[in-house]
Parts: C-alpha cells; structure tokens; sequence
C-alpha cells in the first residue's frame, strides 16, 4: 500500500465509524464484502490504522463482552467530523480541477 492509500484509509475508517461503532473485525468485513469492488484493504493494514487513529485521537474505543471473548469497538470522535468535512471537499475541488 502506498502513502496515498494509507492516508485514504483513514477517511475511508472515519467515513464507516459515522454510521455506527464497529468492531475491527466489522471493519475487516466491510471491507471484504461491500467495498471490496472499491477498495481493498487487509487486517495487516486496518489494525494498525486503528491503533494510529485512536493514538492520534481521531477515534475511541471501548471494549465489551460478546458471548465468551471481548470485542473492542471504535467510534469517531465527534469532535473529529470536521477533518473528515474537510476531506470531502478537497477531494471533491480535486475532482472539479481534473475534470
């Protein structure tokens, strides 16, 4: 994965974690079967992501019990959606530029 894609994974994550929290896994699976056509990207990459973003602020977490095993869940800061408001629309300038 180039840089490019790694800092588009980010705003990809923050995009999933506006809708509801999501367990890594979720993610991994998202990624599997409805972005898969769009996007692709593995465990080895979304984990560490995570950990960068919740480092970073960008995200929390909290962890459950599910049947036997504990799940960690990330949700988006609130105070975040304003860096993924701002992705939306340089990406949408870029787009008009190119176009």
């Amino acid at each position: 994965m180039n840089m490019a894609q790694k800092n588009v994974l980010k705003y990809i994550i923050l995009g999933l974690l506006a809708h509801r929290e999501l367990a890594g896994y979720d993610i991994k699976k998202l990624f599997e079967e409805e972005l898969g056509d769009f996007w692709y990207s593995n465990h080895s990459q979304i984990y560490p992501e995570l950990r960068h973003m919740e480092d970073d602020g960008l995200i929390s977490s909290r962890t459950e019990l599910v049947g036997k095993k504990l799940e960690k869940k990330f949700c988006r800061q609130k105070a975040r959606k304003k860096i993924l408001s701002d992705y939306k629309k340089r990406t949408a300038t870029a787009v008009r530029l190119d176009a």
